[in-house]
């Protein structure tokens, strides 16, 4: 390659497209060494250039400001220990009650010794301790896990932000998905998507309901996907865990710009109701949906202020993590876009487990274009 290795403009190609990046390297056509590719795409690398040494990556020096973001760092530090993720927080705080579990205990003392010993199997009728004792501590612990199902309760509840990249020439959407949930008593933690998906589990906050945190992993934590199943250990009962999920589906849905140019009408054919809709226009002038934005009702849009628009951004965008946040921050800035909230993602989500009550907060992107939806 003779030209600049950075030069996209001379190659006819994109470097950017929606939260993805083209990054280019200088390769000699033969020698592709296995451990630096992976360590390029994958692992971390603390030399000046990457790969290290003069050669840098695939024998090609490259500078560290063309350094692509490596996914291992960004998925072990996002979530964890010094991130600020306002998704965790909608949690909330949700302190163990272990009071009931100790007035528990003291009366299963008090039957099992001297209630049992002087009551049920008082002198004379030791035998009987063969079928009180066991009988008392069956009791207990049926008690006990009453306990837990009233305080935890079946399945559990969580927060998903969810960034839908309509993309209409390809009649598809991409979904990046972030969430957060608390679980009680699961009855079952196999679950198969609907679609090809990449999930991962995220490391958390330290917290007593946290089982894998930067602190303390979880290194008895099992995972397993068999085609699109996944089971083992990607939800656990009472505990707190979140997961990064990206996955693409075929669609025809989309959003479009019609109507004079001083006067625009925003049409819709997702069957998501859009709480929140901006569109930037060629220029970069803002207008804003009056109301929700629903499938085959044409919204009229009114001149919005940047300040209008950076609030509503700020808000939903604090929803993701650093990584997300960042690269969606991006792409909010591009003109002839439209950019929306939606209520619920719908079938959009890459769903997971279904005894987890999500509540989403959906960001949809789409290109501006006009004709019939």
């Amino acid at each position: 390659m003779d030209a600049d290795i950075h030069s996209f403009d001379s190659l006819g190609i994109e470097g950017s497209r929606g939260m993805g990046r083209v990054d280019l390297q200088q390769w000699d056509g033969s020698n592709l060494p296995a451990d630096r590719t992976v360590e390029f795409f994958w692992g971390g690398s603390s030399g000046s250039e990457i790969g290290g040494g003069a050669d840098g990556f695939l024998g090609v020096g490259l500078k560290k400001s063309y350094r692509t973001p490596f996914r291992a760092d960004d998925l072990a530090k996002d979530y964890g220990t010094g991130a600020t993720w306002d998704l965790q927080k909608r949690m909330g705080n949700m302190d163990f009650s272990g009071i009931q579990v100790i007035i528990l205990l003291i009366i299963f003392g008090v039957l099992v010794g001297p209630v049992n010993l002087f009551v049920f199997a008082k002198p004379g009728q030791r035998h009987r301790l063969f079928f009180t004792t066991p009988l008392i501590s069956l009791g207990a612990s049926l008690i006990l896990l009453l306990l837990i199902l009233l305080q935890d309760g079946i399945g559990g509840h969580g927060h998903r932000f969810i960034a839908l990249i309509l993309s209409p020439g390809e009649k598809k959407a991409f979904i990046t998905q972030e969430q957060v949930c608390r679980t009680g008593v699961l009855l079952g933690r196999s679950f198969e998507t609907a679609e090809d998906a990449f999930i991962w589990p995220v490391v958390l906050q330290r917290s007593a309901w946290t089982r894998s945190s930067a602190s303390s992993a979880d290194s008895d934590a099992a995972f397993a996907l068999e085609g699109r199943t996944y089971s083992g250990d990607w939800f656990k009962s009472r505990s707190e865990q979140a997961h990064f999920a990206q996955s693409a589906m075929a669609t025809r849905a989309r959003l479009a710009v019609n109507g004079p140019a001083d006067r625009p009408k925003l049409e819709s054919s997702l069957e998501i109701t859009l709480a929140t809709a901006f569109y930037r226009d060629s220029d970069g002038k803002l207008w804003k949906a009056e109301g929700a934005v629903k499938a085959g009702q044409p919204a009229d849009l009114v001149e919005a202020t940047p300040s209008e628009f950076t609030l509503w951004k700020g808000e939903l965008l604090a929803l993701a993590a650093k990584h997300t946040r960042s690269r969606l921050d991006d792409l909010l800035d591009q003109r002839g876009q439209i950019y929306a909230e939606a209520e619920t993602a719908g079938d959009f989500a890459i769903e997971t487990l279904d005894s987890i009550d999500w509540e989403d907060h959906t960001l949809v992107v789409c290109p501006a274009a006009g004709g019939p939806i």
